[in-house]
């Protein structure tokens, strides 16, 4: 069980990994024309780490575009795909406040970066159906 500093101190990390996210997406956004790659993008979120005093002890944030998005726990290395026109892009960040008993905030977006199909649209239909009655079951449980 958390004790009432570590609730605060998870929803704290909470806060700083959406900032970390909305400026992930923002760099991506910057940087769609230069070619960015998957590591590119996970080392500006390393450096969020740093900038926003946010630790990950366990592995790197997961970067992945299109296919590599389906592939668990995928880490992108020095030569990895390129940003390009209708890409799906997933990141997954996970930290804590640097305190040995902070508890870790996870968070996993996906965006896509083009126009999307319509076979992508309805599969994210159904992930939201899913997501929205897992959340009804818990509250009403």
């Amino acid at each position: 069980m958390w004790t009432n500093k570590q609730i605060i101190e998870h929803r704290l990390a909470c806060e700083i990994l959406n900032k970390i996210k909305d400026s992930t997406f923002t760099f991506i956004r910057r940087n769609e024309d230069k070619g960015i790659t998957e590591y590119q993008v996970q080392k500006f979120i390393l450096g969020q780490f740093e900038k926003y005093n946010v630790e990950n002890k366990i592995d790197a944030p997961i970067v992945a575009f299109n296919k590599d998005a389906a592939i668990p726990h995928y880490f992108p290395k020095k030569k990895s795909k390129k940003l390009k026109k209708n890409t799906l892009i997933l990141i997954d960040l996970w930290a804590k406040l640097r305190n040995e008993k902070a508890p870790y905030s996870d968070i996993t977006w996906m965006a896509y970066y083009g126009k999307v199909p319509e076979e992508v649209e309805r599969a994210f239909g159904v992930i939201i159906e899913a997501r929205d009655a897992c959340l009804y079951f818990v509250r009403e449980n």
